[in-house]
């Protein structure tokens, strides 16, 4: 297998990005800028599929659901073991609406841990699928009646993650869409990749790129850092009054953490330990922001933006 995107060629999109003259001096720096910035794994395997996969993981959300479920399951054993009701009667309503909340927190934790996005491109197919543990999404053109592969433009305030864009490949009454929350230059750099592999099939006409020029090269960096500049007084008023309240919870949860260690009980000690540890996590997180913005403002540096 080789990585495709090192080894292949790809086909002009009209953006002069990576595939730049040698004599060129920032022609070095764009491949450097690429292949420090990709998100996106790229498998091109000449005699099969290119198979571009990302993660979709929220490790900070991850954490969060773990401890959320962790205590919610907790309770909910405790409650059933204390209660015993029977689980056919009314009386048992609460217990199973519990089981349900615990069932979805579950599934989205592990969708914050593991999930990924995968776009496969052969000869035959184009499939995108959606992945957790297990595939939940899934669709599918076939290769010879694709008629665009184009980057379709985002508008970075309505979108999570700021997304900019996303590649889109449409085929008669179906769209694959790939890639939201890339930035650009990886949006751009995988446009001419797709394209370039396509264009050797010679059942396909491709339609002229029209909607990448909407699509501004620009790192995830850049686009934080100009929304940081955007931002409205009250919203930045709104960011400075949540810290206080990160802390608040924080000390929280490193107080209830710490009573539940005090129980005694093997769960309650497992628990009380990811309590403390989420509780730490908060207040050390939220301080050192504190700290690193307040001493920019002493030394004359523009506060770092996230």
């Amino acid at each position: 297998m080789k990585n495709g995107w090192q080894n292949s060629k790809p086909a002009r999109s009209g953006w002069d990005g990576p595939e730049q003259n040698a004599s060129d001096p920032s022609a070095s720096q764009s491949d450097d800028l690429v292949s420090r910035k990709l998100r996106t794994k790229i498998v091109d395997d000449p005699e099969g599929p290119l198979v571009l996969t990302r993660s979709l993981s929220n490790y900070p959300l991850g954490i969060f659901l773990f401890v959320w479920v962790s205590g919610w399951t907790f309770g909910m054993i405790s409650l059933f073991m204390d209660s015993r009701p029977d689980l056919l009667t009314k009386d048992s309503l609460f217990l199973w609406i519990m089981l349900a909340a615990d069932l979805v927190g579950f599934s989205w934790l592990v969708y914050a841990w593991t999930g990924k996005e995968r776009l496969t491109i052969s000869s035959r197919v184009i499939a995108w699928e959606a992945i957790a543990l297990i595939r939940f999404m899934h669709s599918v053109i076939p290769t010879q009646n694709v008629t665009t592969v184009d980057l379709q433009a985002l508008d970075t305030n309505d979108t999570r993650d700021r997304a900019v864009g996303m590649l889109v490949i449409e085929g008669p009454g179906t769209e694959i869409y790939y890639g939201e929350g890339l930035d650009g230059v990886e949006l751009h750099y995988l446009l001419e990749i797709v394209r370039s592999r396509l264009s050797g099939e010679r059942t396909i006409t491709l339609e002229p790129i029209q909607g990448a020029s909407q699509v501004q090269p620009v790192t995830s960096e850049q686009v934080e850092e100009e929304a940081e500049q955007n931002k409205s007084t009250p919203r930045k008023a709104l960011d400075w009054i949540m810290v206080p309240v990160y802390i608040f919870f924080g000390f929280l949860f490193m107080m209830g953490g710490i009573g539940a260690i005090r129980s005694g009980n093997v769960i309650g000690i497992a628990i009380g330990l990811l309590l403390v540890c989420a509780g730490f996590a908060m207040l050390a997180g939220k301080s050192l922001a504190i700290i690193v913005v307040l001493k920019g403002w002493l030394t004359g540096n523009k506060p770092p933006t996230e």
